[in-house]
């Protein structure tokens, strides 16, 4: 029996038949692991020894898109990993990690909201990056906004 809830991050697969999970695991290993609803099964995809990683999602090509830092708190970087293969998909965002991250529906792109302080104050700033390569900082365009949310 496997229990979600002991990961750090966990999204459902694009067809709900199990789980990714992703970020430090009961076994201390920092990995991105498929736990299988129907089987029970827990199968580590990928380890990232001295990374932190978080927030894995299925694509619709098969991929598996990630962020990974050097450290919990460092900044992010969007990652793709598939058969084996990992590569770098955008630019470090931000100067430090996610507070949160949320994938938009068809998982093209995802919301990053990176606390940042200045002159001992704290502040958020909004990032959208998307799968295709591309950051863009929307800060501005929610400035005062209560939540930010993806709509369909």
């Amino acid at each position: 029996r496997w229990i979600a809830y002991r990961y750090a991050f966990a999204h459902w697969t694009l067809d709900s038949s199990a789980v990714l999970v992703s970020g430090r695991g009961p076994d201390g290993l920092v990995a991105i692991r498929r736990l299988d609803r129907r089987t029970r099964t827990e199968t580590i995809l990928y380890e990232a020894p001295g990374m932190w990683l978080q927030d894995a999602v299925d694509l619709a090509d098969g991929r598996i898109a990630f962020f990974a830092s050097t450290g919990e708190r460092a900044p992010l970087t969007m990652f793709t990993w598939q058969n084996g293969i990992v590569r770098t998909i955008t630019p470090t965002i931000g100067v430090g990690g996610a507070e949160r991250i949320v994938w938009n529906p068809t998982r093209t792109a995802a919301l990053l909201v990176i606390p940042e302080e200045y002159n001992s104050v704290f502040y958020k700033r909004y990032y959208i990056a998307g799968i295709d390569g591309s950051v863009r900082e929307i800060t501005v365009d929610v400035a005062g906004a209560l939540a930010v949310e993806w709509v369909r």
